[in-house]
């Protein structure tokens, strides 16, 4: 969609459900994603796309994943199997396309699970 510079109008709303919604003010655009699914990627530096689950919390998903080897690079959220469209993070915290998520050694040959919300912005890590 597009931006009006003091423009009158608000933004339509998105069709039901969650959308990651991306702005562009050099541009003066925007744009609506539906989130459909959400993957996970780079625990044990295996960078295939491990499919999270639903949970009765609106925007929280969550994987449970065995960390077979370290994990040197991190790891991150995909959205809609599109690595376009990620979140990395630190903390605690994501951040929309940011750096890779650390995940230390301590975590090598446990099982994880990993949840992440969407809504606030948060992930965490259980052995």
């Amino acid at each position: 969609g597009t931006l009006a510079l003091n423009g009158n109008d608000n933004v339509p709303a998105p069709a039901a459900g969650l959308h990651l919604i991306t702005a562009s003010l050099k541009k003066l655009s925007y744009t609506t994603t539906p989130v459909t699914s959400v993957q996970v990627a780079g625990i044990g530096d295996d960078w295939s796309l491990i499919q999270m689950q639903t949970t009765d919390k609106a925007g929280v998903y969550r994987a449970v994943v065995k960390a077979s080897a370290a994990t040197p690079w991190g790891f991150k959220f995909v959205v809609n199997n599109n690595w376009d469209t990620f979140f990395g993070g630190s903390d605690g915290t994501t951040r929309y396309l940011g750096k890779n998520i650390p995940l230390d050694d301590s975590f090598t040959g446990a099982t994880l699970t990993i949840e992440v919300d969407l809504c606030h912005a948060t992930y965490s890590i259980t052995k």
